[in-house]
């Protein structure tokens, strides 16, 4: 009940979106991890890294992706994304995700502008480096939303084996296209 005055300064914060990247086990059955927390621009090259990571380390033939704490965000990442850990082959020419919306949207976009493929290159142009992986477990929880979402789906629809280990995620609930 008493009144408290605080100072609040302005300070610059740097998010490390993926974190904890590493191998368990031996050549020939080796397992890698990382904990992916949140689908932005700059964790495009937190994401190149990781799987460069993984392929420098011996290769992997499992891959634990921690996404409890991910709440979404841009589906171009969670593309990207889903294309490293699966074999190029596996995903050329499918769709990763297509936006289906209803008669109150006011864009009337057209089908090119609603899909998005799997991407192959970065931001940059740069093409991606993969894992070429059949499976992949992925640990959730009530916050793993969104974008998260569509990498797990997206991989079970063109054939990769995802086990979800962990709490009932949270869905996609939204989408919006920035202006």
């Amino acid at each position: 009940s008493a009144t408290r005055t605080v100072t609040l300064a302005a300070a610059r914060i740097t998010s490390t979106p993926v974190q904890n990247v590493g191998t368990i086990g031996a050549a020939g059955n080796r397992v890698g991890y990382f904990l992916f927390n949140d689908h932005i621009t700059t964790s495009e090259a937190q994401l190149i890294a990781a799987v460069n990571k993984l392929k420098e380390d011996g290769g992997i033939q499992d891959l634990v992706l921690d996404m409890r704490y991910n709440g979404g965000g841009q589906l171009n990442i969670a593309s990207r994304l889903a294309y490293m850990v699966a074999a190029p082959a596996t995903t050329a020419g499918k769709t990763f995700e297509l936006m289906s919306f209803n008669d109150k949207n006011p864009f009337r976009l057209s089908l090119a502008q609603t899909l998005v493929p799997f991407l192959t290159t970065s931001r940059t142009g740069q093409p991606l480096p993969t894992l070429g992986l059949s499976r992949v477990t992925v640990l959730t929880g009530p916050d793993t939303c969104s974008a998260s979402e569509s990498v797990i789906n997206s991989l079970r629809g063109v054939g990769v084996t995802v086990n979800l280990v962990g709490g009932t995620t949270c869905g996609k609930p939204y989408g919006f296209y920035p202006q």
